[in-house]
């Protein structure tokens, strides 16, 4: 049996009063791939945002075995990052080594 690489349980998130996802799961094992895709404001880049710790949710996530949260947030980055559609949306720190170190 293969180990998660990103597990999800029971996760919830919305913007104001709407909620984005409620009591959402996701189990991604080790060495599978995986496409999301959906139609525009489905969630997707909420989605990798919230796995990459720009949006706090709900519930409990793990990425490679790492609790999402303030204390291991830079180990995951170190295993998981996004490359946005919106080069607006790549530009996190202040400077280019800032943003490097991001990811």
């Amino acid at each position: 049996m293969e180990r998660s690489i990103i597990k999800v349980k029971s996760m919830s998130f919305k913007y104001n009063n709407d909620y984005i996802f409620k009591d959402f799961d996701l189990d991604i094992e080790t060495g599978s791939f995986v496409s999301i895709i959906g139609n525009n404001g489905s969630g997707k880049s909420t989605l990798a945002k919230i796995l990459i710790g720009l949006y706090q949710a709900y519930g409990y996530i793990t990425i490679d075995g790492y609790l999402l949260n303030n204390f291991y947030l830079k180990k995951i980055r170190r295993v998981f990052s996004v490359c946005f559609d919106s080069a607006d949306d790549h530009f996190i720190g202040e400077t280019v080594k800032d943003d490097l170190a991001f990811s």
